[in-house]
């Protein structure tokens, strides 16, 4: 397969390339990627869990990137999407995220050096493309500058993830990078990208003696202003400059009558008058020669020097990436040490075993209204002599954040990360389904009930003894009998032929009754606590 999908990939940027006439040089070279090496969590379910969007666009801190992301830059927060919505499946690989964590729980403080780092990654393509300005490349010889000192900072941590990026952080390319841009390159307060003398003095004797040129008609300006003030007695006189006018002098309106004939008017504002005078005419031509000279020859330099950096660009691709774990792992650590989250411990059976486990969405938004109501930790055992948790209760008893806990909690078990439990043996777990909420497809043609019946029947193919299954409500839409009979059968499928590690939510209660035919099958039940006015 890898051969067939690069082969139709390069058709495909060849084609890009010859219909926009501009070669891709800013896209890194594509590498086969396989989802048998990650945990496998389906569109569907991605949507369910709110893993990063939410279901209403309003309320974007439901998702749970949003309560992950304490990330410094914008690189950080996009690898720690990427690590939800394909968490890993070698334990290998779990572990070293794992460890990594734990020891940069003690370095929280490196954070401080990636505050007003920019997207390495993003001013990459830009060199590449031509399309960066001064401002750009002097930022990025600061963010250089940051990621030493963090380099420094996380040395000798003996953990994998960490010694590749503190590598690159302290490498003799990044320092090239950065004294090559600040022997060329002034630092600039001007947020203009065209501001004038981006080329720093002493760089280039051509440019040097442009600017003594200039320098000098500068002065010639500064004189011809306290000539004329001291020829008309106007005190207030001045010379000014605009792009649209070039230089001229200006005169309040109050003292029009004590301007001389052979001033010209140049134009009327409302309580002044600009003139022009030959002499100024004159100094104003020579500036603008010398100026368009000056930025012909800077742009020369800088473009020189983009054409330098290119060859770099892709090893700052590879910093940026390097970054952006780190501060992923970073934002994790964080749980740990602010949070009380835990390191889960990995094993080789089918199994989710929490104790004492919560939804870290749910506490968040607790927080954040300054609610005293606590959350209500809960354990959850699913292993093969208890492949379901057959789940009932009245509405809003929290059946349904319970199930999206337990899923959230195996999903960041899979990243690597710490999870919001007081302990967890986590299995091997492989892929996640889910048939949660009800809503219809009208663009599809489906009814709700269509809907649920789709997601059913594709859980129930692809589900397997290391999958986990999240059933919330089935068999809506129809009559109750019918519905019952679904709900029934769908269950009974799961445990006995799929034996798949499942939560099955329903509104049935007949179906506890599968305890009595099905040994593999627990009951368990939702209660909600009444005080005064409020429901717990």
């Amino acid at each position: 397969k890898e051969p067939t999908i690069l082969r139709a990939l390069n058709a495909l940027l060849t084609y890009i390339e010859k219909n926009i006439g501009q070669s891709f040089k800013h896209i890194k070279t594509p590498h086969f990627y396989s989802q048998n090496s990650h945990f496998l969590i389906d569109s569907t379910s991605q949507r369910a869990l709110e893993l990063v969007r939410p279901h209403f666009f309003e309320n974007k801190n439901v998702t749970l990137l949003n309560n992950l992301d304490a990330c410094a830059t914008v690189t950080g927060s996009k690898t720690l999407k990427a690590w939800i919505l394909s968490p890993l499946e070698s334990r290998e690989k779990i572990l070293e995220r794992q460890h990594s964590i734990q020891w940069l729980t003690k370095k929280l403080s490196v954070k401080e050096n990636f505050k007003g780092i920019g997207d390495l990654g993003h001013t990459a393509t830009r060199i590449s493309l031509e399309k960066c300005n001064h401002r750009q490349l002097y930022s990025l010889s600061e963010t250089i500058d940051k990621i030493y000192t963090a380099g420094v900072f996380l040395e000798n941590s003996g953990q994998k993830y960490i010694e590749n990026a503190v590598s690159l952080f302290k490498s003799d390319e990044l320092q090239k990078i950065k004294e090559k841009i600040r022997s060329i390159i002034s630092k600039s307060n001007s947020q203009s990208s065209k501001a004038s003398f981006l080329i720093k003095s002493g760089y280039n004797s051509q440019l040097d003696a442009l600017r003594r040129q200039r320098a000098l008609f500068s002065t010639e300006l500064i004189e011809l202003e306290l000539s004329e003030r001291e020829k008309t007695k106007i005190s207030s006189l001045k010379i000014g400059h605009s792009s649209v006018h070039g230089h001229f002098i200006e005169v309040s309106s109050n003292f029009k009558n004590k301007v001389p004939e052979r001033y010209k008017r140049k134009q009327t504002l409302k309580n002044v008058e600009r003139y022009d005078v030959s002499e100024l005419t004159e100094i104003d031509v020579k500036l603008s020669e010398i100026d368009i000279e000056i930025e012909k020859l800077e742009q020369k330099i800088f473009i020189h020097l983009c054409g330098e950096l290119k060859k770099s660009g892709e090893f700052l691709y590879n910093a940026s990436e390097h970054l952006g774990v780190i501060d992923a792992l970073l934002s994790l650590a964080q749980k740990i040490a602010k949070h009380n989250w835990v390191i889960p411990n990995l094993t080789d059976e089918p199994e989710v075993f929490i104790k004492n486990g919560w939804h870290p969405v749910l506490e968040q938004i607790n927080e954040d209204l300054g609610s005293h109501t606590p959350v209500l930790k809960n354990d959850t055992v699913l292993n093969p002599n208890q492949n379901m948790m057959l789940v009932t209760g009245p509405n809003m008893s929290g059946k349904s954040t319970y199930m999206r806990q337990v899923a959230v909690i195996v999903i960041l078990a899979k990243m690597g990360s710490p999870i919001p439990a007081e302990s967890a043996n986590i299995g091997s777990i492989k892929s996640i389904y889910t048939r949660i909420g009800a809503s219809d497809d009208i663009g599809g043609g489906r009814s709700t009930f269509m809907v649920e019946m789709t997601e059913a029947a594709k859980l129930l193919n692809f589900a397997q003894k290391n999958s986990l299954v999240l059933i919330d409500e089935i068999g809506r839409g129809t009559s109750t009998k019918d519905g019952l009979a679904l709900a029934w059968s769908i269950a009974e499928e799961l445990a006995n032929k799929n034996g798949a590690l499942s939560i099955f939510s329903t509104h049935y209660f007949e179906l506890t009754a599968l305890t009595n035919v099905i040994n593999t099958i627990q009951n368990f039940h939702f209660e909600t606590i009444e005080q005064k006015d409020r429901i717990i």
